[in-house]
């Protein structure tokens, strides 16, 4: 429904690839209130959808798109950073 929605918006590329990342995105943000370590594997999910759908856009030579690139490089580094994290303080909380 939000892919349609957001079909309606002229000039919106990737409209269902950017909804389904939103809905993985608000999963991954209720995860995280309950505090599971596997909002981290969804918001991993997420940000590769990202990232493909902005390489996209960028390909498309899409207006203002390399910052929003950038963006979701960063989002994955520091997802990755959290994954790893999150590992080794359940490692420490084990001992």
């Amino acid at each position: 429904m939000l892919g349609y929605l957001l079909s309606l918006i002229p000039n919106q590329q990737l409209a269902f690839i950017d909804a389904s990342s939103n809905c993985i995105n608000l999963c991954g943000v209720i995860l995280m209130i309950l505090r599971f370590k596997e909002a981290w594997w969804i918001w991993l999910v997420n940000n590769i959808i990202d990232l493909i759908m902005w390489i996209v856009i960028v390909c498309k030579d899409g207006e203002g798109s390399i910052m929003m690139l950038l963006v979701s490089i960063g989002y994955l580094i520091i997802n990755i950073y959290g994954i790893f994290k999150w590992h080794l303080d359940v490692k420490k909380i084990e001992k």
